[in-house]
């Protein structure tokens, strides 16, 4: 079967090292960083931040670090620190995701669509 699905599913239950993880939380899916830094700073001025997935492309997940870090740029950092944390938790995501070989990438292959997608609340 070659189900593209299947198998990014069968790579997220492996181990950083390629063998299959004896739990989920040994998994590389279980170390995927957190799409929103824990806890969000105060004052936080957002109803709804809406983060890609652990599955979403590297492209999603580009776009989106990208659109905060301009609200980042944009905002007083003193009054208004969310939008660069956020910024930040999602460099990390795409920092990890850079050092994870490609035979461990779980993730949605980069499309055109998905690099053009763009969420909001």
């Amino acid at each position: 079967m070659n189900d593209p699905a299947l198998k990014r599913h069968q790579r997220a239950r492996l181990t950083p090292q390629g063998e299959p993880a004896a739990s989920v939380a040994e998994s590389i899916l279980a170390r995927h960083p957190p799409s929103l830094p824990n806890p969000l700073p105060q004052p936080n001025r957002y109803l709804c931040i809406l983060t890609p997935s652990s599955w979403s492309s590297t492209a999603e997940w580009s776009a989106f670090q990208a659109r905060w870090q301009a609200k980042a740029e944009a905002a007083d950092k003193a009054t208004n620190p969310v939008p660069a944390a956020v910024a930040q938790a999602a460099q990390a995501v795409l920092d990890w995701r850079a050092a994870l070989p490609e035979q461990l990438q779980f993730w949605r292959e980069d499309t055109p669509a998905a690099r053009s997608a763009d969420q909001g609340c």
